[in-house]
């Protein structure tokens, strides 16, 4: 406690320095005690919490078909009957050492349930993605090479993005798949961690080598993430679902291109997604729409994982639902932008990159 002494000019600048020189006594002696505590803190071994699992739905026998069709659905991966056995043999364990067997393969087996799936989302592979929307005109083919003016581009466009998106209100990742897109670390000091491949850690799983040609398929790259958290509410993160995909409709349309709205199929999702569209910019001199963007719901899926919960104006617990969205891909927007808006007539500059709206941004 510090206290306050009535004197004249000279005792109150007096008793003024001093009361400097004890905050910042009391500011030195803390931070010293913050950064020992900091300190500490990462000498500890890093833990990951269980993740809180909807068992009510997972072990309701009257889900099991639904679970099963929507498995069936989303690539096949994930086995509700032995999550269901695993469970019972778990229950009926006596011994410890057992039981934390079974346990890991319980929570491994839980962990392979994709989340439901929205009743619009089409059913079946990519093939079965329905256009929601097309917008803008195609444009002719050309081809782009690398100057230093690329690099602006890149800065003007997240500048662009983060500009636009800060007017307005405003997890889990499945390590495995047929190529390896994750950093794991040293495993004799964190056993089965990674570090997260993307800013909304859940995208993709696997690539295509015979589109990862050039910078349309890389392993790092700049992006502007959007990522949201609502009520337990699947009618207000579905409001959300929406309000980021206009965001994302937005920006491309101000950026001029001629890009297409899917409505992702089932086998598509990924695990975490209950809906997910996508956003397919045409590329003229590839002559085939590539995916610049995508937002999906994923629900509770990762918040049940992550421990991310809520209390309502009850008193209740409630775990969130998460939404995310890619407000701005730089590589593939430069492609895009690349092989539409180049000039063609001497006149303009042939070869020369000219995108109205990001103008003000460029360096």
């Amino acid at each position: 406690m510090l206290r306050v002494i009535a004197g004249g000019p000279g005792m109150t600048w007096c008793r003024a320095r001093e009361t400097r020189n004890i905050l910042r006594q009391i500011c030195t002696t803390y931070c010293t005690k913050a950064r020992a505590r900091d300190f500490n803190m990462w000498k500890q071994q890093f833990e990951l919490r269980e993740p809180e699992f909807n068992l009510e739905y997972l072990l309701d026998e009257k889900n099991r078909d639904v679970i099963r069709k929507n498995v069936a659905n989303r690539k096949g991966v994930g086995d509700i009957d032995r999550v269901v056995e695993l469970w019972k043999r778990l229950n009926e364990e006596p011994k410890p050492d057992i039981q934390e067997k079974l346990k890991i393969a319980f929570l491994t087996a839980a962990s392979e349930i994709p989340n439901t799936s929205h009743p619009e989302s089409p059913v079946g592979d990519e093939d079965e993605s329905r256009q929601v929307e097309l917008i803008g005109a195609p444009r002719g083919p050309s081809t782009y090479y690398f100057t230093d003016q690329l690099a602006q581009l890149e800065q003007a466009l997240v500048t662009f993005t983060i500009k636009f998106l800060l007017n307005k209100e405003g997890c889990g990742f499945k390590t495995s798949g047929d190529v390896a897109q994750v950093y794991h670390l040293d495993p004799s000091r964190h056993e089965r961690l990674c570090l997260a491949g993307t800013a909304e850690m859940a995208l993709a799983e696997t690539s295509d080598a015979d589109s990862a040609l050039g910078i349309y398929r890389v392993h790092q790259f700049t992006k502007v993430e959007m990522f949201c958290v609502t009520a337990s509410d699947v009618t207000e993160s579905s409001d959300m679902l929406q309000e980021l995909l206009d965001i994302e409709k937005t920006l491309f349309s101000q950026l001029q291109l001629h890009f297409r709205v899917l409505d992702m199929s089932t086998a598509e999702l990924g695990a975490p997604a209950h809906r997910k569209y996508d956003i397919e910019a045409w590329m003229p001199a590839s002559q085939l729409w590539g995916e610049i963007s995508s937002t999906s719901n994923c629900t509770d899926f990762q918040s049940r994982r992550l421990h991310v919960k809520y209390r309502t104006r009850d008193g209740e617990l409630r775990h969130c639902h998460t939404v995310n969205g890619t407000a701005c891909a730089v590589p593939r927007t430069i492609i895009a932008l690349c092989e539409t808006h180049q000039t063609k007539s001497p006149a303009e500059g042939r070869g020369r990159l000219w995108v109205a709206g990001i103008e003000e941004y460029w360096l």
